[in-house]
Order: C-alpha cells, then structure tokens, then sequence
C-alpha cells in the first residue's frame, strides 16, 4: 500500500516536472521568436521624416527619381540611416486611396529597408494618374532609390 502512494508521489511529480518544463520551453520560444529579426519589422519614428524642417530640406536640396508610379525626392541625410516620408496630396483621390498609397509605400520601404542603402533621406509621393498597387510600388520604390543613390555625392564623414 504504502509503495503504491509513493509511486503514485513519484508518477505526478515527474509530470509535474515536465509540464514546467514544457511551459519553460515554451517562454524561451516565445522569447526567441520575439529577437529574431521578425521585431526587426516595425516602422519606428527613427525611420520617418517627421518635421516640416526635413521635408523642406529634402525638397530644397535633393535630387528627383520618377517612373510611371512612383517620384521620390533624395538628399544624403545626417543619420547614419535611411528615412522616408510621404507626401501623397489630395489630387490622388479621396481620403481611403491616400491612406492606401500611403500604407502601400510604407509596407514596401518596411520589407525592402535592408536593401535600400543607407544615409538617405527619402519623401516618396505617387504619380498623378497612378494606380496603388502593391507589386508595382514594391519594385519602383527600390529601383527608384537605387538609382538616387548612384546619383547623390557620398556623404563627407
């Protein structure tokens, strides 16, 4: 009798043990998931032109890259960064088709910010006339940048 409760202490500390191990597991999973460069996917304020002062300087000072869907504005920028911003006017369309250019292009910039070079400033706005699509504005964002690149003097550092 009594060797059958202590194996029976023993049975439901073993998987007491194991289910803190399964639940340990899955903590350090979550963790893991958490520092893969999945989190690298976010689209922080760092990475946004933010102040009038900067669009002015962009469309002051920088160069200009357009195809059929796409013109950007360039300029080397002061962080060691690459940063965007958006000027999508009211001559594209009603306000959802503004907020569709505007999201279309940042969750390009987003996907492709590891390939874009760094030390730009970007202020990226549609064509007139053009349709927001997704594919189209994923390869003209990138080609486009490219292109300003090779263009602008390299930064003096």
């Amino acid at each position: 009798m009594f060797r059958q409760q202590s194996q029976c202490h023993w049975a439901n500390a073993v998987r007491l043990a194991q289910s803190v191990a399964v639940a340990i597991q899955s903590e350090i999973v979550w963790k893991l998931n958490r520092m893969t460069p999945q989190s690298d996917q976010r689209f922080p304020k760092t990475v946004r032109l933010v102040s009038q002062l900067d669009f002015d300087r962009v469309f002051r000072d920088g160069i200009v890259a357009s195809d059929s869907i796409l013109v950007i504005h360039a300029v080397r920028g002061k962080q060691p960064w690459t940063r965007i911003g958006l000027s999508v006017s009211k001559r594209v369309g009603n306000s959802p088709t503004r907020n569709r250019w505007k999201r279309l292009i940042r969750e390009s910039f987003r996907l492709q910010k590891n390939e874009i070079p760094l030390n730009i400033d970007l202020v990226v706005r549609p064509k007139r006339g053009a349709v927001p699509d997704f594919d189209f504005i994923f390869a003209s964002l990138l080609k486009l940048v490219l292109q300003l690149d090779r263009k602008l003097k390299p930064s003096a550092k």
